[in-house]
């Protein structure tokens, strides 16, 4: 297959309103020949007859060991990083004939028909390489492995959501008298913003990758943990789990153990704390209520000897009680009967 750089260009779009959001303008375009490298075009624009439209060029390099290109349409308003709609294209009738204008069928992923997208291709031929040595080191593309593929999802991740934070309403209050003189020069400006954007640290980024020989070193890093885990595995007889394999929520539940752990030592500290104090005032509750009972039986005895000195009064005719009277008044007098406590009456 020929080298070189290949030009596509969404012209228009129909019968795309059966899937996705009804929001066409969240729809997005991409394209690829190496799944890493993937290009993306900014948020459609509607037209007048509700069709989403994207008035974009993508450049894809394509090398000889590329066959297939591969289109897709996204719904950035879901959730999923999925495709909602996508064709695979063969390289071979474009690259031959230079150029080619078309109106592909789109599917989706469960095969049923999702619309028709009118493409123009055009491919640039840069020859064939130099010597055969540069095109077997070019074939020879280094696989990624767990963590490289992360890294790169995660960076997709980020930059797709970063690029649909940039949205044109946010832009048009910012620039509101330009929304509403020029909105055609506003969603210009907002598309050549995000393309760069997006572009440029896509960019950035495969160049990071291949200055710093990232994809090498993760993937030697994996082999050595992969290493480690065996000869641990060995050594313990039992299956060790893949560290790469962890998901986000299972290492979150896994770095909150700790700081539960505390927690529940502290509740039971406290409740400890509780019993004690419970304990403490049921004792002092128990001796009340001994003191109270001690209180009530003396009251009782009391009101016992009350009642046999009145019934005895009534019995006792009234002279004698007079007599008994005039004879305890000198005591009195004389302080030979005391009153207070200990002191008895009879």
């Amino acid at each position: 297959m020929p080298r070189g750089a290949l030009s596509l260009t969404p012209v228009a779009v129909r019968g795309l309103q059966g899937i996705g959001t009804i929001d066409m303008t969240a729809f997005v375009l991409g394209a690829f020949v190496d799944p890493a490298q993937k290009l993306r075009t900014q948020r459609a624009i509607v037209d007048r007859g509700g069709e989403p439209r994207w008035n974009q060029t993508l450049s894809l390099d394509i090398q000889d060991v590329h066959t297939q290109l591969f289109v897709e349409i996204f719904d950035e308003n879901q959730s999923s990083m999925d495709a909602v709609a996508g064709v695979p294209l063969p390289l071979e009738e474009v690259l031959c004939a230079g150029f080619l204008d078309a109106w592909i069928p789109m599917q989706r992923a469960d095969g049923g028909s999702a619309g028709e997208l009118h493409l123009t291709f055009k491919f640039v031929d840069q020859g064939v390489p130099a010597n055969i040595d540069e095109q077997q080191s070019e074939m020879a593309v280094e696989p990624e492995g767990p963590r490289a593929t992360k890294l790169r999802q995660t960076f997709e991740k980020s930059l797709s959501k970063t690029i649909k934070n940039i949205s044109y309403e946010k832009l048009a209050q910012s620039f509101p008298h330009i929304a509403n003189d020029s909105p055609e020069s506003l969603q210009s400006a907002h598309q050549q913003v995000t393309t760069f954007l997006q572009q440029s640290v896509q960019e950035e980024f495969q160049n990071l990758l291949e200055t710093k020989n990232l994809i090498r070193k993760l993937n030697e890093l994996d082999m050595l943990i992969d290493a480690a885990r065996k000869n641990k595995q060995a050594r313990l007889g039992k299956l060790v789990r893949n560290s790469a394999d962890i998901t986000p929520d299972i290492a979150i539940r896994a770095r909150t153990v700790p700081i539960k752990q505390q927690e529940f030592q502290r509740l039971q500290d406290e409740l400890a704390r509780v019993r004690q104090e419970n304990k403490t005032l049921m004792s002092e509750l128990v001796a009340k209520k001994t003191r109270l009972d001690l209180v009530k039986t003396t009251v009782r005895e009391i009101s016992n000897e009350l009642s046999q000195a009145v019934e005895i009064s009534r019995r006792m005719p009234i002279d004698d009680m007079q007599h008994l009277i005039d004879e305890m008044v000198p005591s009195l007098q004389r302080g030979q009967w005391g009153f207070g406590e200990g002191s008895v009456v009879r």
